[in-house]
């Protein structure tokens, strides 16, 4: 079973995967309407198949072409939807401190220092003991929905109640 931390570290690599993305989709966009390029085809070749020397798509190929386009859109709309599921759940958290960890933690990225300075505490009490604290009132409210997000399986839990 994932734990908590576990869970929420995921947190803060899918900005960068969903930047990536994007940039690859408007990439095979543009080549949809463009024609096949070394730049796309490279990179997604059991996708397309085809030489750059090929000025114009086959309908299976662009078909192929646009499904590829419309799951790397469904996996970012799932990626953005975790995030979406993972502020929530930070938000049920009735503690204003835990919740500030939480956030600090997982959401922003700041250090035990940052966070200490946030909720008026010393570093060693926000790490030793708020942060545990919060991890373990948040593993009690959630840990059954806990799950690996990846591009294979990106949103696999139900929806937060």
């Amino acid at each position: 079973m994932m734990t908590a931390d576990e869970y929420l570290s995921q947190y803060k690599d899918i900005p960068a995967e969903i930047q990536q993305r994007s940039k690859l989709i408007r990439r095979m966009e543009r080549e949809m309407f463009s024609g096949p390029s070394d730049k796309i085809t490279g990179n997604i070749s059991p996708v397309i198949g085809k030489s750059s020397q090929q000025s114009f798509w086959s309908a299976e190929d662009f078909e192929r072409f646009k499904k590829q386009v419309q799951r790397q859109k469904n996996i970012i709309s799932q990626y953005r939807q975790y995030e979406d599921t993972v502020l929530q759940q930070i938000d049920c958290i009735d503690d204003k401190k835990l919740r500030s960890v939480l956030l600090g933690r997982y959401i922003n990225d700041e250090t035990w220092r940052e966070i200490s300075l946030c909720v008026d505490k010393t570093e060693d009490h926000v790490r030793k003991t708020l942060y545990p604290m919060a991890l373990e009132e948040f593993s009690k409210k959630f840990s059954d929905k806990f799950y690996k997000i990846d591009a294979r399986n990106p949103l696999p839990s139900p929806p937060l109640t």
